[in-house]
C-alpha cells in the first residue's frame, strides 16, 4: 500500500557528546530525573510536576518557586565554551523576573542565566562583578513549544561571535550590554537549576520544560538546526485517512480518522464519504455543497500539510487550517487563517477575523482541474506565513508566496470547509511542531 499508516518514534535521540541530558521522561526510583549523558547530573525536583512534553514527558514549573536542581555542572565553571539547549512552552507571557535556568552564586550574584523580558522575549545574562546581557526581540508565545539554544565561544572575538542565541533552529539578532569576557565566572559548588528562584525575588518562568541538554563545546549552526529538527519533525496531528473504511458514506455528526474524533457540520445538508483512488490513497470526499469536516487542533505555528483534490477548481474551496470554531469562513464569530480557492481558480491566503476575510498575500497559482496537489503552510513565532505547493506542473515543492500576520494565536480546529464543488476531496493531513522547509527536504512524509 503506497500510503501506510505512519508509526512515529517519540524517544529523544541520544546525544553522546552532551555532558548533561534530560529527556524528562526517565526517572530513578527516588524520583530524580536521569541524566542520560552518563555524567551523573541527575535532576532533583523541588515541587513542579510531570506534564506532556516534546518527545514524551516534560516538567511543569509554576512561575513561583518550582525548581529542578541539576547539581554543580562543573563544565560551566569558568567556562570558555559551552552550549545549552532547551525546549520550553510558556503557560503565560514571560516577564523580566522569570528565569528559565540559572547557575547562580548567591553570595556575590555571579551567574549565567536565561531570563524572560518585559516584552515576553529572552535575555541571556552573565555576571562576574560586571553584568553582561544578550537579549532578543523574538517573543515566546504562550502555549507554543519553542526551541532555545545558547552557544558560548570565548575563543572568538566580539559579542556577536562569543554569544549566539538560536530560536527554533535559526540564529536571532541580539542586543548586547557590555562586552562578554572570554570565560564565565567560576561558579563552582553552585548548582545549575531549571526554574530558578533567586534571592533578588525573581521567580521561575511559568513554563513546561520539554528536554534540556548541555555541551562543553560550542556547537555549530548546522548542529543546532539538527537538534531543532529532532523535535520539529514530530507530528502534532497525523490523519492519513487509511484507517477509515471505504464503505463509510453519508457521514453524520462525527467519525474516527486514525483514532481521532472528527466533526462533520452539515451546514447545507448532506455529508461526506470516504473514497479510494487508483493508487489506493483514501480521501474524505464532499457529497453535497456547503460542508465542513473539522479535526481538533490547537496548533498556531509550525507546519501544516495536506493533500487536496478538486474535479474543477472554478468552484470555491477553503481550508481553514487554524480556527477558533467549527465553520466556514463566513460562519458568525469565526477567526483564523485559510487557504482559499476563489471562483476564478486563483489560490489566495487570508486572515479571518469575526467572519471577515482579509487577504495577507496573493499568489499567481492557478490549479488544474482533476489534479491532486499537496499544500504546505509554515508559520514562525514572528507570524511569518509561507505557502508551498507540489503537484501538477510543480514536480517538487515550490513557494507560492509569504506574508506576516500576528493577529491570531489561539486555535481549536482544522476545518476542511469544502464549499460548493461535489467531488472535492482532502487527505493525508500532517501537522508538525516546528517550521519545516519542504524545499529543503525537511518534511518527513
Amino acid at each position: 500500500m503506497p500510503y501506510p499508516r505512519r508509526q512515529f518514534q517519540y524517544a529523544m535521540p541520544r546525544q553522546t557528546a552532551a555532558v548533561l541530558e534530560y529527556d524528562m521522561n526517565t526517572r530513578l526510583s527516588d524520583g530524580r530525573i536521569v541524566d542520560r549523558s552518563g555524567s551523573g547530573y541527575h535532576g532533583t525536583p523541588s515541587q513542579g510536576c510531570v506534564a506532556p512534553g516534546v518527545f514524551a514527558r516534560g516538567w511543569q514549573f509554576d512561575g513561583v518557586d518550582d525548581v529542578l536542581n541539576c547539581g554543580d555542572v562543573t563544565q560551566l565553571n569558568a567556562a570558555t565554551a559551552f552550549t545549552i539547549e532547551c525546549w520550553v512552552k510558556p503557560n503565560a507571557a514571560l516577564l523580566a523576573t522569570n528565569i528559565v535556568y540559572a547557575k547562580y552564586n548567591t553570595v556575590n550574584d555571579d551567574r549565567i542565566a536565561l531570563y524572560g523580558t518585559a516584552g515576553g522575549a529572552l535575555n541571556y545574562i552573565e555576571d562576574d562583578g560586571t553584568t553582561y546581557e544578550a537579549s532578543t526581540a523574538v517573543v515566546l508565545r504562550a502555549g507554543v513549544w519553542t526551541h532555545v539554544v545558547i552557544v558560548r565561544d570565548g575563543a572568538l572575538v566580539g559579542n556577536v561571535n562569543r554569544v549566539k542565541m538560536f530560536v527554533d533552529g535559526a540564529q536571532v539578532a541580539l542586543a548586547f550590554v557590555n562586552d562578554f569576557p572570554a570565560s564565565t565566572a567560576n561558579l563552582a559548588t553552585y548548582p545549575l537549576v531549571l526554574g530558578a528562584r533567586l534571592p533578588t525575588g525573581a521567580g521561575s518562568a511559568p513554563v513546561v520544560a520539554g528536554n534540556f541538554r548541555v555541551w562543553s563545546t560550542a556547537l555549530t549552526a548546522a548542529q543546532v538546526l539538527a537538534l531543532y529538527l529532532e523535535g520539529a519533525k514530530l507530528p502534532t496531528l497525523y490523519h492519513s485517512m487509511q484507517d477509515v473504511p471505504v464503505s463509510l458514506a453519508n457521514v453524520g455528526a462525527g467519525f474516527k480518522v486514525d483514532e481521532s474524533e472528527w466533526t462533520v457540520s452539515a451546514i447545507g445538508g448532506g455529508a461526506f464519504k470516504v473514497t479510494e483512488d487508483a493508487s489506493r490513497q483514501r480521501w474524505l470526499e464532499l457529497m453535497s455543497a456547503s460542508q465542513v469536516a473539522s479535526a481538533p487542533s490547537d496548533q498556531v505555528s509550525g507546519t501544516w500539510v495536506w493533500d487536496w483534490y478538486m474535479n474543477t477548481f472554478a468552484s470555491e474551496g477553503v481550508v481553514i487550517f487554524l480556527s477558533n470554531i467549527v465553520g466556514m469562513y463566513n460562519t458568525a464569530g469565526i477567526s483564523g487563517y485559510m487557504v482559499y480557492h476563489a471562483g476564478g481558480a486563483i489560490t489566495r491566503f487570508y486572515r479571518i477575523s469575526a467572519a471577515v476575510p482579509s487577504q495577507i498575500f496573493p499568489t499567481a497559482f492557478t490549479p488544474a482541474n482533476n489534479q491532486k496537489y499537496s499544500f504546505c503552510v509554515t508559520r514562525t513565532l514572528a507570524g511569518l506565513f509561507t505557502l508551498y505547493v507540489k503537484g501538477g506542473a510543480y514536480a517538487d515543492w515550490t513557494s507560492l508566496g509569504s506574508g506576516t500576520d500576528a493577529t491570531h494565536w489561539t486555535s481549536a480546529y482544522f476545518n476542511a470547509s469544502l464549499w460548493g464543488q461535489i467531488g472535492e476531496k482532502i487527505s493525508n493531513l500532517q501537522f508538525y511542531r516546528g517550521g519545516l522547509d519542504p524545499t529543503l527536504g525537511q518534511l518527513p512524509r
